[in-house]
């Protein structure tokens, strides 16, 4: 009898782990979907809907990622990026421009717009590179057109970490309307908010100060605070001379600015 006892209580243990096991394994199948047609690999989610990134430490992950395969004179700011959110392969376009002195200091050259496909596996974080075409008019459009599929994504080169300090992300917006001022002046003259555009006759007016705007805007930030509106954010900025610097946020990388 206590053979039996001892039986049935061994067979009550073994059904016991069985059955913890199996419970085991099917909550993993849950968190992970697995294609039984493909020998029990994980099933590939892909979104083909595009929008924009509105992360800040996504955003400038992509930018630092692009930036770190340009040589060191060049310098490369995102002006927009796509992407499709929820996938197990993530598509990322991005439009943006390089700027480049070189050693002599005297020598510049800028490219005001360039595109990049970035194809990142979510699973490891690694990417391909596609340098795509410099002439896109429409960047959604394009990326909603393109051929998106999943892939496995085994490069070794992993994406860079991106920013989401706002005094640091303020220092950038900063710095990139100094770059602009040389590089393409038209383009900081309309970045411009209209109070601050009213202090220059005109445009041929404020291209004279560069110089003195340049010299007179420090990106070392003493304080800053911020206001948030229904579609924009306003920052209010103190440098470390003591100057008012006010910028309004429409979207990563899509500002103006006062001073």
């Amino acid at each position: 009898m206590n053979n039996s006892k001892k039986k049935i209580l061994i067979g009550i243990a073994v059904i016991l782990l069985l059955v913890t096991l199996i419970v085991i394994f099917l909550g993993n199948r849950e968190k992970e979907p697995i294609d039984n047609k493909n020998n029990g690999t994980p099933v590939a989610e892909i979104s083909k809907t595009f929008s924009k990134v509105n992360d800040y430490k996504e955003y400038f992950s992509i930018e630092n990622t692009i930036s770190q395969t340009l040589a060191l004179t060049e310098a490369f700011f995102a002006k927009e990026i796509y992407t499709n959110n929820d996938s197990t392969t993530r598509y990322y376009f991005v439009n943006g421009c390089i700027t480049e002195v070189l050693m002599d200091d005297e020598t510049t050259n800028y490219n005001k717009s360039v595109n990049y496909l970035l194809i990142v596996g979510m699973r490891n974080n690694n990417y391909e590179i596609v340098n795509l075409s410099n002439n896109i008019s429409d960047l959604l459009d394009y990326a909603k057109k393109y051929d998106v599929k999943h892939q496995e994504i085994n490069t070794g080169q992993r994406l860079a970490n991106g920013i989401d300090n706002i005094q640091n992300i303020l220092i950038t917006y900063i710095e990139y309307f100094k770059e602009m001022l040389f590089f393409d002046p038209e383009l900081a003259y309309n970045m411009l908010t209209a109070d601050t555009k009213n202090k220059y006759l005109n445009y041929a007016d404020f291209y004279n100060q560069i110089p003195d705007v340049y010299n007179n805007l420090s990106s070392a930030i003493f304080a800053y605070s911020k206001k948030e509106k229904e579609d924009i954010i306003e920052y209010y900025i103190k440098d470390d001379s003591q100057n008012d610097i006010k910028i309004i946020e429409y979207d990563i990388m899509n500002f103006k600015i006062s001073y």
